[in-house]
């Protein structure tokens, strides 16, 4: 979402395209029908809004319809802390890197709040928060995945030889 953010938002007067978001692709060709979720994903996600994307450039429908469009997936939200007030991962502020003592880092925060919804699944629509997630879940003891909206998509899509 970083570049989509820059050329839509930072370097809008230098050009004259659009630039769109991988999910306002898929979403587009799903509600069209050219894309069609058919393998059920038999798992509870929550959805965590990345900042660059959802505050910072207004996308957090496309992911959610994304998902929802999958059967059998059941989409769950962290109370009050989703969208616009969803907290960042930490990621985008190089907190990946950076020592903390574990209780100070955001990342921490985020986490329990995305656990406490009963989730099987973490979804991201950002590589930083993806990493982030990811790293800091080696750490704790949880059976939580962390997985990209296009890899639950893929999921639901990939033929049964692609197993």
């Amino acid at each position: 979402p970083h570049c989509y953010t820059i050329f839509n938002n930072e370097y809008k007067n230098y050009h004259n395209f659009q630039s769109l978001h991988y999910t306002q692709v898929i979403f587009e060709q799903i509600k069209t029908g050219r894309i069609k979720p058919r393998k059920p994903f038999n798992k509870t996600v929550v959805y965590h809004d990345p900042c660059t994307l959802g505050r910072q450039s207004g996308i957090y429908e496309e992911p959610r319809e994304i998902l929802k469009s999958i059967p059998e997936l059941k989409l769950v939200e962290v109370p009050f802390f989703n969208r616009k007030n969803s907290i960042c991962c930490g990621a985008g502020s190089m907190g990946l890197w950076r020592e903390y003592a574990n209780e100070e880092r955001l990342v921490n925060l985020r986490l329990k709040q995305l656990l406490n919804t009963g989730a099987e699944v973490i979804a991201v629509a950002c590589p930083y928060c993806l990493q982030m997630f990811e790293e800091t879940l080696k750490s704790m003891n949880t059976e939580i995945k962390v997985m990209d909206v296009s890899e639950i998509l893929w999921e639901s899509l990939k033929p049964e030889t692609d197993q």
